[in-house]
This record gives C-alpha cells, sequence and structure tokens, in this order.
C-alpha cells in the first residue's frame, strides 16, 4: 500500500487479530464441498448469499475487498471467503447473534447512505483506496449519520471480521493457512 492510505495496513489489522483470536468463539465449520455448495446456491435475494440482498452483497463485497486487497501472498476479500463468512455468520450458519442480522443490515444501510452523501457515489463505485479511507472513517467516529455507525462498526462490524479471518470457510479452503501464513 501506499503511503497515501490512511489508517492501518491490512497486515497490521491482521496482526491485532492474533491476540483476539483465542478469545472468539470456535466456529463448527460445514465440509468445504458442503460450504462450496452453499455459498453457489442462490439464496431469496437472488444473489449467492444467505443473509445478504444483492446491494448489501455488493457493500460487502466493496467492504472486505477494500480492507484486504489482494496482493502477491493473498487474494483480495471476497476471493478469500471473507464476504461468504460474514454471509454465513448473518445468516445462522454460525455463531450469529439473535438481531446481529437487523443490526448489520441498518448499519451497513447508514454507513452507504452517509457515504454517498460525503461521496457523492456508492462505496461499491469507489475506488478501493477512497473506499478503505470511508471506512476507517466511519471506525473512527468521523462519518456523520442518524444511524450510530462507530457503534456499528466497533460492536459488529469489526468483531465480524476478525471472525471471518479465521472461520471455518475460509480455513477449510486454504488449509488453515489463509491469514496465518503472513505471521509465521
Amino acid at each position: 500500500m501506499g503511503s497515501a492510505d490512511p489508517g492501518p495496513s491490512r497486515r497490521g489489522f491482521l496482526g491485532s487479530t492474533l491476540a483476539l483470536a483465542g478469545t472468539l468463539p470456535l466456529i463448527v465449520a460445514e465440509p468445504v464441498a458442503a460450504t462450496t455448495a452453499a455459498a453457489a446456491a442462490l439464496g431469496p435475494s437472488g444473489s449467492r448469499y444467505l443473509a445478504l440482498s444483492l446491494s448489501e452483497a455488493a457493500f460487502v463485497e466493496a467492504m472486505v475487498n477494500a480492507l484486504c486487497p489482494g496482493d502477491r501472498l493473498t487474494p483480495d476479500g471476497v476471493n478469500s471467503g471473507l464476504a461468504a463468512a460474514i454471509d454465513a455468520n448473518l445468516a445462522g450458519a454460525t455463531d450469529g447473534v439473535p438481531g446481529q442480522r437487523a443490526l448489520f443490515k441498518a448499519g451497513l444501510a447508514a454507513a452507504d447512505c452517509a457515504c454517498r452523501s460525503r461521496t457523492g457515489r456508492a462505496l461499491t463505485l469507489l475506488a478501493p483506496a477512497d473506499a478503505r479511507r470511508f471506512l476507517w472513517d466511519v471506525a473512527a467516529g468521523d462519518v456523520n449519520a442518524d444511524f450510530p455507525v462507530a457503534s456499528w462498526w466497533a460492536d459488529v462490524v469489526d468483531p465480524m471480521l476478525k471472525q471471518a479471518c479465521f472461520s471455518g470457510i475460509v480455513y477449510d479452503t486454504y488449509g488453515s493457512t489463509m491469514f496465518w501464513k503472513m505471521f509465521g
């Protein structure tokens, strides 16, 4: 990443999760074939996601790709399984918290509205560096919205991203080495 990127780097973000990884609830993963089949199946929204509508899925994909861009060591956030892991959590396929889906979706809608208001464009249409900058502003509490998006980020999105980084969906697909290989 260039020096113009605000906030911590992807490796810094992932490094900070190592201490928390041991405190997260264990996820019982389905076999890879079942996970792949579930991801390929079309959900009620017409997307391959179970809990997210098409527009919500596009936001989540833009979010995980902005936060975890592909590089020579790893694929981007979507191709590494982060968006699918978040969707599985929201669908209750993992350790989803009751009401978490509604809270996630309300915060996502507010963040998307705030992004459109601030930039004139949806998060999905921003360049990755601009999307990353907006997301770090959300996390820092520097985005005005009708919904407490900074709390949404801290209490819902950030823990869900950290859990997704070390979930069965990502681990099963990449032989338990996807994000750990950068640290070992």
